[in-house]
């Protein structure tokens, strides 16, 4: 597998992740903001918790999607030059 394929596969998997974090703070925001006086305050903070989180995690995903996707275009301009 050469380095593109690689990571052309590392730039899939993380924005599959993301894909799917952002499905999860979506649901969790709307867990949240639907939440009844009956849902325990302790619930509810621990998916502010979760939400805060994936947050963090969707950040430093972006991040290292950035680099690969960074890495790939500079090794696509080095195979076309």
């Amino acid at each position: 597998m050469s380095r593109l394929d690689e990571l052309q596969e590392q730039i899939s998997i993380l924005e599959e992740s993301i894909e799917r974090i952002e499905r999860r703070i979506s649901d969790l925001r709307d867990l949240i903001d639907n939440a009844s006086d009956d849902v325990p305050g302790y619930i509810v903070q621990s998916w502010e918790d979760e939400l805060n989180n994936l947050y963090e995690e969707k950040i430093d995903n972006e991040e290292r999607l950035d680099e690969y996707q960074n890495e790939y275009d500079d090794w696509e301009e080095y195979d076309e030059g």
